[in-house]
């Protein structure tokens, strides 16, 4: 309707009260869209928060490359530094624990996973420390890495809580399982708390949050177990990313989130 100097007074009325509708038309539907986009962000919200809830959140992004991965495992070298761990026939531990987890760290790349490492180089650091950095980078899994020593004694073992719970057991013995794959002297089994006392515990194991085993690599004072080592790291390195990814996948990826502590 168009008003002009010819128009009455009821068509100015009309006309004034149509402009008024229309205007009131525009608020009505700028608040509802308005509250559809809230409701919206709201849902998101309450959808994430569930999500955060429900599983770890080991989904991210790798800062380094900016792709998504499958989740986050933590690698720890075991000693490093003025810390040389045990030493036998020419060989220091700190310097095989370093060897394995950098080969451990390129195959689980290779298997979809971000790796935060406790150390890339012979640095000293805290035990406690450990733990703490695998917890700071809400990793999945850790494990530690070391190796035996004794007057005579052969194989590999893996170290998991006191408390033996049931997703620390699965992923010793998925790991295990695919280092006998690849061939030890002896499989020593998995083992909780501490050689001296099954009640206590590994400090790497006892800081952690996340499900965690100590592994050690055979013995460093042991001809044929230094022998496999030498021999056969990359395989050993590609077991233990299997055994991981197989635990990450069961416990994070199946739907179930894993059973028991």
């Amino acid at each position: 309707m168009n008003i002009n100097t010819n128009s009455t007074d009821a068509q100015i009325r009309r006309y004034l009260r149509q402009k008024k509708r229309r205007r009131m038309r525009i608020r009505v539907a700028s608040r509802l869209g308005v509250m559809a986009v809230i409701f919206l962000m709201m849902i998101y919200l309450i959808v994430s928060g569930i999500q955060q809830i429900l599983v770890p959140e080991t989904h991210a992004a790798d800062t380094s490359t900016g792709q998504d991965v499958r989740g986050t495992i933590f690698i720890d070298a075991g000693h490093g530094g003025e810390d040389p761990g045990a030493e036998a026939l020419g060989r220091t531990e700190k310097d095989d624990t370093l060897t394995v987890a950098l080969a451990v760290r390129k195959s689980l790349k290779n298997k979809g996973f971000k790796v935060v490492m406790s150390r890339t180089k012979d640095v000293t650091l805290v035990r406690s420390d450990r733990g703490k950095m695998a917890n700071k980078a809400g990793a999945g899994l850790m494990v530690s890495i070391h190796r035996n020593k004794a007057t005579a004694g052969q194989g590999v073992e893996m170290w998991i809580p006191s408390e033996n719970g049931k997703k620390d057991q699965l992923l010793a013995n998925n790991i295990m399982t695919q280092m006998e794959k690849v061939g030890i002297t002896a499989n020593r089994g998995v083992r909780s708390g501490t050689l001296p006392d099954p009640s206590d515990d590994y400090v790497e194991n006892s800081v952690s949050d996340m499900p965690s085993v100590l592994i050690e690599f055979g013995f460093i004072s042991d001809e044929e177990d230094n022998k496999l080592f030498d021999t056969k790291t990359s395989e050993y390195a590609d077991a233990v990313a299997e055994g991981i990814s197989e635990t990450y996948q069961s416990l994070y990826e199946s739907g179930s989130g894993g059973s028991g502590e």
